[in-house]
């Protein structure tokens, strides 16, 4: 949009400073503010910074040897995004697009964000902290200083301490495959997981490196773990009660009942009411069964004693 805003491109021609501050300082609020651009810059057709809205004290520097990703614009006529190292060490999100006049090139417009706040919103979606790390060898970073360790160098993080340990500890390699790794730091297991950083030529840069604790993952594992035991206990519980009160129902109570009316009948008593068949379908039929045979025996018994009655 900035390089197809025809004042924009008429200050640019003419190299003009101040016409340029004046046409994009409120743009350049709007991005920062609303969208975290932390990049702002217009550079001329010879590649020299005629204005960085992002540090409107640097101007008229020659990027022609330290922004590979504003020359192939420039040279290719070529929009150009990725990730690339700035003169300033800044690495960024970057976006780059040739400026033109007709068919006359007269510069480039470039925006860019850190990637810090990026990595707390991968944080803040995955629960895992993220770092970018560079390979000295491959970028030309420094490795003089207390964040680093071999030929890496700790750019930004979610966690600088942790990444810091493992860089120390050698936990973490490149490659130009995803690696999956473990390491522990300070009691806690983690598991890492590396991906290839390339800039936006395709060159391999470094990596993007995620870990978690495994640790957190056990204790809510265990503390899931006896959760589901309690439930399962309580459902043997429910179970044991449901199984108890069916057999009282259908087996014992009709046991019982066949049980009372057997003894009453041993006990000469042929009075006794005969109950009706109760419990399971087998259980019944056993009872009905028993009932037929005993009200045999109780007639024949009746029969009898009415026999001697009238004898007597």
């Amino acid at each position: 949009m900035v390089a197809r805003q025809s004042a924009v491109v008429e200050a640019m021609a003419a190299k003009d400073k101040a016409a340029l501050i004046r046409l994009l300082q409120d743009s350049h609020a709007y991005l920062k503010s609303q969208t975290g651009v932390s990049v702002f810059g217009i550079q001329s057709a010879d590649l020299k910074t005629i204005v960085r809205l992002h540090d409107l004290g640097r101007d008229g520097e020659d990027v022609s040897t330290s922004r590979p990703i504003v020359v192939t614009a420039n040279r290719s006529r070529q929009d150009q995004t990725g990730i690339e190292i700035g003169s300033t060490g800044i690495l960024a999100l970057r976006g780059v697009v040739p400026v033109m006049k007709g068919s006359d090139l007269v510069g480039t417009a470039e925006i860019g964000f850190e990637l810090e706040p990026l990595l707390r919103s991968v944080k803040a979606a995955s629960g895992a902290d993220i770092a970018v790390v560079l390979s000295s060898a491959m970028t030309g970073v420094s490795t003089g200083d207390n964040r680093t360790g071999g030929d890496l160098v700790l750019s930004d993080s979610t966690d600088s301490r942790l990444f810091e340990q493992l860089i120390a500890s050698s936990s973490l390699r490149l490659a130009r495959e995803p690696l999956q790794v473990e390491a522990t730091v300070d009691g806690e297991d983690y598991g890492i997981s590396i991906d290839p950083l390339q800039d936006y030529s395709g060159r391999m840069i470094g990596g993007v490196v995620g870990a978690r604790s495994f640790s957190s993952v056990h204790r809510d594992a265990v503390r899931d773990g006896y959760f589901v035991l309690f439930l399962a206990f309580c459902g043997l519980v429910i179970c044991y009660s449901v199984l108890v009160v069916a057999i009282r129902a259908f087996v014992m109570r009709p046991l019982a009942a066949l049980n009372d009316y057997v003894d009453e009948l041993a006990k000469n008593n042929l009075d006794i009411e005969t109950p009706a068949p109760s419990g399971t379908r087998e259980f019944a039929r056993l009872a009905k069964s028993v009932f037929g045979i005993t009200d045999q025996h109780v007639e024949k018994e009746r029969a009898r004693k009415a026999g001697e009655t009238s004898t007597t």
